[in-house]
């Protein structure tokens, strides 16, 4: 019985289309997120879509897989043609590109930080000690001893070169990206 079975199946394998293929990736296209797959059962197919969202270059998830893994691809509309990948088996990087707001699960630790915008904090702090640090050398100076000792000479000194000095700090929180529930 299992050879008529498996000469049924070797007469029809060729007729029937899956709707799962696996296959190789041999290519990444940065440009349009789309890979080149060498398929395990088939031909070798170009522009297989990996973005979670269809007609869409500026949202969703995109993935890029590792040239040489193994993706499991399904036929959207039963023709090779349009493939798209289902699974990875292994991943490169992940972009993460919503048209609002990403909501990470976990604790909630409000939104993520800007990195250009605490580099751009912290420059401003350093410059405000450093001007303070000067200012300070410069009022104790002035005190000098004497009459000028008793403080006025180098509280004069110390205010005025500390006039210019404001620390204002700009939000660094990204409202578009948000840690927790």
């Amino acid at each position: 019985m299992s050879e008529i079975v498996e000469t049924i199946r070797k007469a029809v394998a060729g007729m029937i289309k899956p709707d799962i293929l696996i296959g190789q990736v041999m290519s990444f296209n940065a440009d349009n997120y789309t890979i080149t797959v060498k398929l395990n059962q088939g031909p070798t197919v170009e522009d297989v879509t990996i973005r979670s969202v269809m007609n869409d270059a500026t949202t969703g998830i995109f993935v890029e897989p590792v040239v040489g893994s193994y993706v499991l691809c399904g036929l959207t509309d039963g023709r090779v043609e349009n493939l798209s990948v289902l699974l990875y088996s292994e991943i490169k990087s992940i972009k993460f590109m919503p048209s609002d707001t990403l909501q990470l699960k976990g604790d909630n630790c409000g939104g993520l930080v800007i990195n250009s915008k605490i580099v751009e904090n912290l420059n401003q702090l350093k410059t405000a000690f450093d001007t303070l640090k000067t200012a300070t050398a410069a009022g104790l100076n002035a005190v000098g001893v004497g009459s000028a000792a008793n403080g006025p000479g180098g509280a004069a000194t110390f205010n005025s070169q500390t006039t210019g000095i404001n620390i204002n700090f700009e939000d660094m929180e990204n409202q578009n990206v948000k840690h927790g529930n």
